[in-house]
């Protein structure tokens, strides 16, 4: 399954880049006098002046002596203690497995305070929180900073952007065994891409977001995505295998989430009032749940997804006031108890361009919902066991209901599976007509 994703992640990779490196290119290199300063923790004897003859026996000195647009180049070591990174240079490890920053401290490793600040091939270990993007004042500070090819592991948080930051880039970063890999809180327009966060209790949570890019990630074993009085966010293209709940939407709207592929407890929990949302064009697989709806997440657009194998409801509205949500082109096969189960009445939900095959009951429903869209209803693979007598129609419908309930009765049910255009249907029912003809 990631592999399906390999091409399109590659052209997007490729893109992003480019565009990170002009960015940033242009913000380094802003100043003519640029240079590299060194530090390597073998020097301890010195001199320093932050040559690479005599380099900084210390990470924070270097920084201290470089001015915007300078690297400092991180020799390969174990470095101890906090650092503060309060101007706009680039941060480079000498190689990301030997480089290493050990905190040791009940602080925050790496703090940035600067715009245009870049980070990357660095270990970063052991304490409260890995990497720390923060404001002072008034001034929107941590800007446009780009964190990319880190390994962050062992800290009670990985990495945490707060308070109004925007136009933040993690990329192709490596969050292990952290309680918390990737926090976002009152950020925007920030971008998430092809990390592996593995074994994090909770691997990325938004609260307060806006505009947040969450893009070809592979999130394995714990945690997952919580998404919290957030919107406008898109995430797109991950894998994720977690033994827990994949995506947690809380009290959110106006999130896309699309061609993901998703396997673990429940794949999405719509909860508190998560309205407005589209998931669309995803795989849930093996799920106890594949999607379950909470306390008033209505309005919400569920569209050409796959819910498969699922070991108890493909759907699950576990309370009332579910409404107004529109389940189409979707298909929920063998879901050992119910494709979709009504724990507690709900209205208004529309069904409509969906195949229901191979569960144990397709739908165990409560309240008044509608089960077509006024032309076109589902398809139902017990359809012609339980209505023997019905006939086909030209339209390629069945002329009897198929009937949940009294109050939910698709009225248009499909003969065949839905593949994405009723045409096709009709078109292959009059091919059948004429092959019938000419025997």
């Amino acid at each position: 399954m990631q592999y399906r994703y390999l091409k399109s992640q590659m052209v997007v990779v490729f893109i992003c880049f480019l565009f990170i490196f002009l960015q940033f290119n242009i913000t380094i290199s802003g100043s003519s006098t640029e240079s590299i300063i060194y530090v390597d923790d073998d020097n301890i004897s010195g001199p320093w002046d932050g040559t690479q003859d005599y380099p900084y026996q210390y990470i924070q000195d270097g920084i201290d002596a470089a001015n915007d647009g300078d690297t400092v180049f991180v020799f390969n070591g174990i470095y101890n203690g906090q650092i503060i990174v309060d101007k706009s240079i680039m941060l480079e490890g000498e190689n990301k497995n030997t480089t290493i920053i050990d905190g040791q401290i009940n602080s925050d490793i790496i703090r940035i305070i600067s715009n245009g600040t870049v980070i990357h091939d660095l270990t970063i270990t052991n304490r409260v929180s890995g990497i720390y993007a923060d404001q002072v004042g008034i001034s929107i500070v941590s800007k446009n900073n780009l964190i990319y090819d880190n390994i962050l592991i062992d800290n009670e948080c990985g990495l945490y952007v707060q308070v109004l930051n925007s136009n933040i880039t993690i990329i192709n970063n490596v969050f292990n065994n952290n309680t918390a890999a990737i926090k976002l809180r009152f950020t925007s327009d920030t971008l998430i891409m092809n990390n592996t966060l593995d074994n994090n209790y909770a691997c990325i949570s938004m609260t307060f977001a806006d505009h947040i890019t969450i893009y070809g990630n592979t999130i394995l074993t714990r945690g997952g995505i919580s998404v919290i009085d957030s919107y406008n966010c898109n995430i797109t293209k991950n894998y994720v295998s977690t033994n827990g709940t994949n995506i947690r939407l809380e009290s959110s709207e106006a999130n896309m989430i699309s061609k993901n592929y998703f396997k673990g407890y429940i794949g999405v929990f719509f909860t508190e009032i998560s309205n407005n949302n589209w998931i669309c064009n995803n795989t849930f697989t093996n799920h106890k749940w594949g999607l379950k709806l909470f306390w008033g997440s209505s309005n919400n657009i569920i569209n050409g997804n796959m819910i498969v194998n699922s070991t108890e409801h493909g759907v699950f509205f576990n309370s009332g006031s579910c409404n107004g949500n529109i389940f189409s082109n979707n298909t929920i096969m063998n879901s050992s108890t119910c494709g979709i189960y009504f724990n507690s009445a709900c209205a208004d939900n529309q069904f409509y361009h969906n195949n229901f095959i191979d569960n144990y009951v397709h739908a165990n429903v409560r309240g008044s919902n509608l089960w077509d869209d006024g032309r076109y209803g589902n398809y139902w693979d017990d359809y012609e066991e339980q209505y023997p007598d019905a006939r086909k129609t030209l339209r390629s419908i069945w002329n009897t209901p198929y009937e949940l309930n009294e109050e939910n009765i698709d009225c248009f049910p499909l003969v065949n599976e839905y593949s994405g255009s009723m045409s096709n249907s009709i078109y292959g029912f009059f091919i059948q007509l004429i092959k019938t003809l000419m025997i």
